[in-house]
């Protein structure tokens, strides 16, 4: 099926699809790999309904794998593997955003690896 295909219902998708992030891990896991199909299907599309979105679904994919059961069913992975497409098609204008997300994610994860005080 092509991508274009589901433009008129991209946006209900999305929703449902971020509120899944927050249901048990195997649920939230798979609703992170449709995010990261989503993004990617829509990376080089001008008008990716993804935009509109953007900083909710980034939200949704760091809440997600930050979760306490999030190595179950390889929630945190999906998560982290979405984030990197979502990212990655960042719509104009979120740079310093990315920056600064990517820099927090950085620093919170390096100091709990390392339980740095």
């Amino acid at each position: 099926m092509h991508h274009k295909s589901i433009l008129p219902i991209a946006e209900n998708l999305l929703g449902v699809m971020a509120q899944g992030l927050s249901q048990k891990p195997r649920v939230a896991a798979n609703c992170a790999w449709f995010i990261h199909n989503f993004a990617a299907s829509f990376e080089s599309e001008e008008n990716n309904p993804l935009n509109k979105y953007y900083l909710q679904v980034v939200q949704a994919l760091l809440t997600a794998a930050d979760r306490p059961e999030a190595s179950q069913f390889q929630l945190r992975s999906a998560a982290y593997e979405s984030l990197n497409v979502v990212l990655a098609t960042c719509p104009p204008g979120y740079a310093p955003f990315i920056f600064g997300s990517s820099f927090f994610l950085f620093s919170v994860h390096f100091l709990q690896c390392y339980e740095v005080p």
